[in-house]
């Protein structure tokens, strides 16, 4: 993921579902921590502690304290679309 151009910005999906997820998050702080990480996502593509999930998904992780954010990064287009925000213990079911 280290070798995509940087420079233009990318496109950030945040469906309805992931939105509310990311409202749900108790902790002000948390849920500020997390929209930071999305939003640093919209200058410098998927950074951060990032890994690839299993399988053929396609999909990547971002992690951010407790909280995981799980996306399908696009690096053609330079979009991101998340698809889920949760907890770890519940991220991954």
């Amino acid at each position: 993921m280290g070798s995509e151009p940087r420079g233009e910005s990318w496109s950030i999906v945040v469906p309805a579902r992931v939105r509310k997820q990311i409202e749900s998050i108790p902790s002000e702080h948390d849920r500020k921590a997390v929209r930071s990480a999305i939003s640093a996502m919209v200058t410098a593509g998927p950074v951060g502690d990032i890994k690839k999930l299993q399988g053929n998904t396609g999909e990547y992780r971002l992690r951010v304290g407790r909280w995981r954010i799980r996306f399908l990064p696009d690096f053609r287009l330079r979009e991101v679309i998340l698809t889920h925000a949760a907890l770890r213990k519940d991220v991954y079911r």
